[in-house]
């Protein structure tokens, strides 16, 4: 574990670790995907907005914007303040589950 945190220690072996890779071009694992994905979608939602309009409103590129909701990429930090901005919410609103869930659950009382 330490040889991935300071790459310039050595193996046991005597080996140093190979450089981690990020095969195909997909992000890491993540925990913070499935939450960025539902809150974005559903905030999308909520403001009526098309992942095109979004994208527009955000200078994000909707492709880029897809990526985002399916799970396939995480957006930087500028681009989760621009889309945060575009939808008038917080960055924290964007990835809360218990928001998220919250507001559900009130959304299927009414």
């Amino acid at each position: 574990m330490l040889c991935r945190l300071y790459p310039t220690l050595v193996m046991q072996d005597g080996q140093k670790p190979a450089p981690a890779r990020n095969l195909g071009g997909r992000p890491r694992a993540s925990t913070a995907a499935p939450a960025i994905r539902s809150g974005l979608r559903f905030w999308r939602e909520e403001r009526e907005l098309t992942q095109t309009a979004l994208a527009a409103a955000s200078g994000i590129r909707q492709d880029r914007m897809s990526r985002f909701e399916n799970g396939d990429a995480l957006p930087t930090l500028g681009e989760t303040d621009a889309i945060a901005k575009a939808l008038q919410v917080t960055m924290a609103d964007l990835y809360s589950d218990d928001l998220l869930r919250a507001m559900r659950a009130a959304a299927g009382a009414a």
